[in-house]
């Protein structure tokens, strides 16, 4: 089921027990960056899963409404062995190289870092080691 069969009439009414379908409705509607209004969706709370379709900086900032917004689905990272405070990366925000959402923690490169490498986010490795190698 597609966002143009929705929006055509052509799919069959989603109800709260097709849950799956839901989710895959919401993953593409993310992926294209759709400009619709929500209230009209099937209503569900996207999964971490399907927030990762999001692709924009304008779809991002536009499902920041929505009750368990991309902002809460978090990586959570050490920040040393000895203490007890940690970062907290967003992955569309890694992913995507928001560097402005990322700013922040720019200060806490290694850790950074580590997030690049686990979450496969090459594009941020990438920028880390272009801009801070210099550095160490």
């Amino acid at each position: 089921m597609s966002i143009q069969q929705f929006s055509l009439g052509l799919c069959p009414l989603l109800t709260n027990r097709d849950k799956e379908a839901i989710q895959h409705f919401w993953s593409d509607l993310f992926k294209i960056s759709w400009d619709g209004d929500f209230k009209i969706l099937p209503r569900t709370i996207p999964n971490a899963q399907t927030f990762s379709y999001i692709n924009t900086r304008w779809m991002y900032d536009k499902c920041k409404f929505l009750s368990q917004t991309p902002v809460r689905i978090l990586y959570r990272i050490a920040v040393s062995d000895k203490s007890r405070d940690y970062i907290q990366v967003n992955p569309l925000q890694a992913e995507n190289l928001w560097l402005d959402e990322l700013q922040g923690l720019l200060k806490q490169l290694k850790e950074l870092a580590n997030v690049a490498v686990v979450g496969g986010h090459f594009r941020l490795l990438k920028y880390l080691v272009a801009k801070y190698s210099q550095q160490s």
